[in-house]
């Protein structure tokens, strides 16, 4: 049994061997034989051993289970400070990013007339018409250019008006007055 020993804690049982000797050839070296599966195997097989040597190493709860909740103050105070860090590091990196970003997106809108600003074509703005269409009892006072005309009188006087809160646009007919008014 002196040969015998538990070299690590939670591993298995390492049996130590002297070297043979070179003029020692026979057949006395240990043999590692497998035993046959017997009744008797089987009936001992889950019983727990109480041998001290193949005792299993004991496990931390708080290895397995890490506190989420931080107590320590100075702990606490360091975690803070380098997420601060590294938010700052990475708003520095992705500064240049979204500034580019930025620029391409102001570049796309002044490339696009303001006619063609809406998902429909713009003739005009209202100019008076109180608050809403709806309180101004149909009626509203707007500037077209001379060349939209054309295309309003093929279109039989029909236009499309919303109010810059409004997401839908409401078909309104349009008179043109020749005569002009003080706004």
């Amino acid at each position: 049994m002196a040969k015998v020993r538990n070299r690590y804690k939670n591993g298995p049982v390492i049996i130590v061997q002297s070297p043979r000797d070179e003029k020692e050839k026979g057949d006395s070296a240990p043999m590692e034989v497998e035993k046959s599966n017997s009744k008797d195997n089987d009936m001992w097989k889950d019983t727990v051993s109480t041998d001290p040597s193949t005792r299993e190493k004991p496990i931390s709860l708080k290895d397995l289970f890490p506190d989420t909740k931080v107590v320590d103050r100075t702990l606490k105070r360091k975690l803070m400070n380098r997420k601060k860090r590294e938010s700052a590091k990475r708003r520095r990196v992705n500064r240049e990013e979204r500034l580019r970003e930025w620029n391409a997106e102001k570049e796309e809108k002044e490339k696009i007339t303001y006619r063609e600003s809406a998902s429909r074509l713009i003739i005009g703005r209202i100019v008076r018409g109180d608050f809403s269409f709806y309180t101004a009892s149909g009626r509203a006072l707007s500037y077209v250019p001379l060349c939209v005309l054309k295309d309003i009188r093929s279109n039989g006087s029909i236009v499309l008006l919303r109010n810059s809160t409004s997401r839908y646009y409401h078909p309104a007919k349009l008179s043109i007055l020749c005569n002009q008014l003080e706004i």
